[in-house]
């Protein structure tokens, strides 16, 4: 069987176009995003694009944090800490990153990041648990995640508050929306109760 491996290029493509559709609004010059775990560069030339790039470096470091800590998991079967090991470290990671850029696309809100996080914590974690159990049965042991659904959900709810106090607005997150929308979306999508 082959598994078809997509270029980091038509994955921030791909979901550019499921976020934004044809919408582009041209940077005034191009900006490189770097992804460390990848040893990879990509070049964007909107700020659609960039945003998706932003993104999805925020689920690359959330993928790389949730591997170690289910393999941590494996070891010692404690449940895991979800936000100290995943989200925390991960927001932190990146908004040490590169503060120089934003867009109004993808701000620099800590509400904001934490709800991507989660939300990719969530799709990649419920995907784990469904391929757990095709491979190992129904019966197959893995981690409690109605704390990290819980979790979520507090993400969510307190996303939507910032928005409609306008918090969210005034740290220039005048669209961010599309892209939580997107996130929420997919990882609602792979819940399996």
């Amino acid at each position: 069987m082959t598994i078809c491996v997509r270029t980091l290029a038509d994955c921030i493509n791909s979901d550019r176009q499921a976020i934004f559709g044809s919408q582009f609004t041209a940077l005034r010059s191009e900006v490189f995003i770097v992804f460390p775990h990848r040893d990879e560069a990509v070049k964007c030339m909107s700020e659609e694009e960039a945003a998706t790039a932003l993104c999805r470096l925020v689920k690359d470091y959330v993928d790389v944090h949730a591997e170690e800590l289910f393999r941590l998991w494996g070891t010692n079967r404690a449940e895991p800490d979800w936000y100290t090991s995943v989200v925390h470290t991960v927001v932190k990671l990146f908004q040490g990153w590169n503060r120089a850029f934003r867009n109004r696309f993808f701000p620099d809100s800590e509400v904001f990041l934490k709800l991507i996080a989660w939300a990719e914590l969530v799709r990649l974690m419920n995907t784990t648990r469904v391929l757990t159990q095709l491979a190992q049965g129904e019966d197959a042991f893995f981690p409690q995640l109605q704390q990290l659904h819980s979790k979520f959900t507090l993400s969510r709810n307190l996303y939507e508050l910032e928005k409609k106090t306008g918090h969210l607005h005034s740290v220039g997150a005048f669209d961010c929306d599309k892209i939580a929308l997107d996130a929420v979306r997919l990882a609602m999508e792979t819940h399996v109760s």
